[in-house]
């Protein structure tokens, strides 16, 4: 049975018991009822508050009155006040508790705004003073503190009346924010860019009979960042800066933030580092401080600065490893920061990105403009942990509910819906950057006229669209019922009526479950996603509780075949981790490696080696008939010294004899280390097709178990002769046969056996009629129906196509002039195309000769690529089936990247090329 802790009132002082005169009791403000802007946050930082204290060794008293709220639990503090927290009952709980001090950073503006009250009752704050707290929220004093310091902010005034607020406006010019003093959550803010607006705001906010002035400051549009720091009375310590995605103007609840900041040079970081430090100690700081900074022009301002707990202290206590709150109490009972074991300055920036993303209920409030602004709309907040901001970011929009779709056509297609544009003057200067981002990846362009005027002008088709007033029967209300939006960006320089247009057609997009983005910041991040290959499938698991400390190396090789690029690692000697995501990264030319496509080399209990296939967006594919003949040449070239044939003699050297043959021996890159077999010179008895096979080391991986050895295993290849071996590799389409061709003691080109190609439909898969195939086209081995000129639609035009599987899904195209085809464009459209439901590889093809085909390839997954190992297969095939090239001969199918040999024999088809190591190395992920 569980008790819960005496929950007491200060008017039942008959049931309270006399605390020891012995005991150390502090009282602990909590956060109170949770609202929009003081959310659960602020109950994380009591709690953590009330468990710091108690571990030092003191009893804690909490005062909260909000249920729902861990604070309230039963094994949470020592004696629960379950009161409002109004000057009253807190003072009645002081007089009953007698503590050594009242703990008001914690709960939020709440708790902060009793602070002055319970000064002035003599009643001791533990922490940064009543006098500081009251310096950061006092206009005058606090711009005298900044300049004493030479730390810039931007201009504003303090008014009380309407005629002040009107002159101040006119000082600073618009547009102007507008506050009150001692909010919380930007409650009551905005930016008014006319008088009139100001008018509104003022008899607003003067009919609710406030005591403190209203600050008018110069909005200044910038990169917002902000920083949580300890300070202990003589130095800081800084957890981490965070960058806020959106600029000025929106609430930093509602902005995006990522830590560490991304866009910002290590100049600024190290003024914004020395700035807090004299910022925090002047104010006599002892606890949490936030700041919010401003960089705008390439100068530092401040915007504000409070002395307490802020909603972003458990994003970065958990993200950083800092117990932020612990070491804030610590400090606040005259501990020594540098005493604590974290340091000061700032803390050491992580191996990887997070980004808080806001999560908002726009749905459950009926009538609230959804339009972004500097008071704060958030509900709540998601966390993005990943390796790059990309994939953070992406984890955190998919997280906070956004539906991060992506077109399936091709650069301004529209073939999977479209984003809809309606942005204020000041806007369009960038939206013409921001509408080609979503042209690029496909999407129609609609905008209302002025802005479709913008987009026009730069060269993008746009469909123009009224706005409500203008038709009431076709606007922008009834294009998002067509289903054709799949998002929306609106921004209006006056919001909050519901009756303007801007307003309607964001809360018809919330109705619709559309994304609805009110912010060109916003707007950019999302589109940067899409423009990325992540998606669900390659996002990387991340423990929080164990987050990576430092980067880790990883080696690779980075080969190439017939103008294919992959990066190869070796998993059977190094740990890799989410491979789907680290192709995405690597992959990308800019940031990455570069290359077409990452490839894993596993170990196989079937074959010498496995092997995993991972396209640029993160998929898996089943077979790459380019990067198998790089797997076989890496494992060979790579091989262990176990034996070699010296050049001048057919003999397999083992043992002594390499050592004495030194430069026959090729040079074990891994250090490899043989085990003992039978002495040097001796046959083995399993050494049958050659009778002067020579004995040699056992392959150490045991890759070659149970199969006759026909001369000697070298990394799980059989060397049939000096210029030939034999390999085996397991794919996720079966294990595949491999023969290489060796120049001067390393593979130069690979055969690869790929097997039998797969022509029914289901298996395919494809959704196309099967066709017979003309008896005289190779014999019993070949299909008697086969997916051949087969009709199939593609943006409005009608192609016959062949479709079969060689481990991947094909499909063929029969053209004329295949460098006339505008393979960026319709390649996707085939790609995506409703007849493959798994994505289908194109290939556009030319029969050039009687044993030549000429090819361009659209790969599912990389787009177009300099050549395609299995797509070379699938043309020579279908050229086969079609009569176009003869059944049992070489065909030269010629790419961009160089030429491929392909021989189709009905039971299987060999693909054979040449396979180069570009270099080997490192890299830090």
């Amino acid at each position: 049975m569980l008790f819960a802790p005496p929950c007491y009132t200060p008017a039942m002082p008959q049931e309270q018991p006399a605390a020891p005169a012995s005991c150390k009791r502090i009282l602990v403000l909590g956060s109170g009822p949770i609202r929009i802007g003081q959310g659960i946050e602020f109950d994380y930082a009591s709690v953590q508050c009330v468990w710091a204290l108690k571990k030092l060794g003191y009893e804690v008293a909490i005062i909260n009155n909000n249920p729902e709220t861990v604070s309230t639990d039963f094994d949470t503090s020592d004696r629960l006040y379950f009161e409002p927290l109004t000057p009253e009952d807190v003072m009645g709980v002081v007089r009953t508790e007698q503590p050594l001090g009242v703990v008001v950073a914690f709960g939020g503006q709440t708790a902060i705004k009793l602070t002055k009250f319970l000064h002035g009752q003599g009643i001791r704050i533990l922490g940064t003073s009543a006098d500081s707290i009251d310096m950061a929220e006092d206009r005058e004093r606090f711009d005298a503190l900044l300049e004493r310091l030479c730390i810039k902010r931007p201009k504003g005034f303090s008014v009380l009346a309407l005629d002040e607020a009107l002159e101040a406006a006119g000082k600073l010019s618009f547009p102007v924010l507008l506050r009150p003093s001692y909010v919380l959550g930007g409650q009551n803010m905005i930016i008014a860019f006319t008088a009139d607006d100001v008018r509104e705001y003022m008899a607003i906010i003067l009919s609710q009979g406030i005591e403190n002035p209203v600050l008018v400051d110069k909005y200044l549009q910038g990169t917002e960042l902000e920083i949580d720091a300890i300070c202990d009375g003589k130095d800081i310590l800084i957890p981490g800066i965070m960058e806020h995605i959106e600029r000025t103007g929106i609430h930093s609840g509602d902005s995006i933030a990522v830590y560490p900041p991304w866009n910002v040079n290590d100049i600024m970081v190290e003024k914004i580092v020395a700035q807090s430090r004299r910022l925090a100690l002047a104010l006599g700081t002892q606890g949490l401080v936030n700041i919010q900074y401003l960089i705008y022009e390439n100068d530092l301002y401040i915007i504000e600065v409070n002395p307490r707990s802020s909603r972003t202290i458990p994003y970065l206590s958990k993200v950083t490893g800092v117990p932020m709150v612990e070491l804030a109490v610590r400090a606040m009972l005259g501990e020594s920061l540098g005493g604590m074991g974290y340091g000061t300055g700032l803390y050491r920036t992580p191996p990887y990105f997070a980004v808080k993303v806001p999560v908002f209920s726009f749905e459950k409030l009926s009538d609230v403009d959804t339009h972004l602004g500097p008071e704060m709309k958030s509900t709540g907040e998601v966390l993005g942990i990943a390796r790059t901001v990309d994939e953070a970011l992406y984890k955190g929009l998919v997280a906070a509910g956004y539906r991060l779709k992506r077109p399936t056509g091709a650069a301004g297609s529209g073939s999977a819906g479209g984003v809809l544009i309606t942005v204020r003057k000041t806007d369009q200067f960038e939206i013409a950057d921001l509408a080609r981002q979503f042209y690029e990846l496909g999407f129609a362009l609609y905008a209302t006229e002025g802005n479709a005027a913008v987009i026009r002008d730069f060269g993008m088709d746009v469909t123009a669209v009224n706005k409500i007033h203008e038709n009431p029967a076709d606007n922008t209300l009834t294009l998002l019922d067509t289903g054709k939006i799949d998002y929306v960006l609106s921004t209006s320089a006056k919001g909050r009526i519901p009756t303007l247009d801007s307003v309607k057609l964001r809360r018809k997009a919330v109705e619709r479950d559309i994304p609805c983005l009110t912010s060109i910041d916003t707007a950019n991040a999302v589109a940067r996603c899409l423009k990325s290959f992540y998606t669900p499938a390659s996002l990387e698991l991340v423990n929080c509780n164990a987050l990576q400390k430092t980067k880790k190396r990883l080696h690779f090789a980075k080969m190439q075949s017939t103008g294919n690029d992959f990066i190869i690692f070796d998993a059977r000697k190094q740990a890799i981790i989410n491979p789907a995501g680290l192709s995405v990264r690597l992959c990308d030319r800019h940031t990455g490696i570069g290359a077409d496509s990452l490839v894993l080399i596993t170990a196989s209990d079937s074959a010498d080696a496995g092997m995993r296939f991972f396209n640029r967006d993160g998929s898996e594919g089943l077979m790459a008939g380019n990067a198998i003949r790089c797997v076989g040449k890496y494992l060979y070239d790579t091989q262990t010294n176990i034996g070699a044939a010296c050049p001048d003699t057919d003999e397999i050297l083992c043992g002594e004899q390499m050592r004495e043959s030194a430069p026959c021996v090729s040079k074990n890159l891994y250090n490899m280390q043989t085990s003992k077999s039978t002495p040097c010179g001796e046959k083995r008895p399993d050494a049958q097709a050659h009778s002067g096979a020579l004995c040699v080391d056992e392959n150490p991986h045991n890759i070659l178990a149970n199969r006759d050895v026909v001369c000697t295993s070298i990394n799980g290849a059989r060397s049939d002769s000096a210029h030939t071996a034999e390999m085996t590799v397991e794919t996720n389409s079966g294990i595949k046969k491999l023969l290489l061709y060796k120049q001067n003691g390393s593979v130069s080109s690979v055969r690869v056996d790929m097997g039998k190609p797969e022509f029914a439909p289901e298996a395919i898969p494809a959704k196309l009629p099967l066709n017979a195939v003309s008896a005289d086209r190779g014999g019993d081995a070949f299909p008697e129906q086969a997916v051949i000129n087969a009709p199939l639609s593609v943006g409005g035009i009608e192609y016959k196509v062949a479709v079969l599987s060689v481990g991947t899904p094909h499909c063929v195209v029969f053209s004329s002039f295949v460098d006339k085809v505008d393979v960026p464009t319709v390649g996707p459209a085939f790609e995506n195309h409703s007849a493959f439901p798994n994505r289908v590889n194109t290939e556009f093809v030319r029969v050039a000769g009687r044993n030549s085909l000429k090819m361009r390839v659209w790969e599912r997954g990389n787009g177009e690529t300099p050549a395609c190992g299995t797509g070379a297969c699938a043309a020579a095939i279908a050229a086969v089936l079609n009569g176009f090239c003869p059944p049992n001969e070489d065909i030269t199918v010629k790419v961009r990247g160089g030429e491929l040999i392909v021989r189709y024999t009905g039971e299987t088809a060999y693909l054979t090329g040449q396979a180069e190591l570009v270099y080997e190395g490192d890299v830090e992920v």
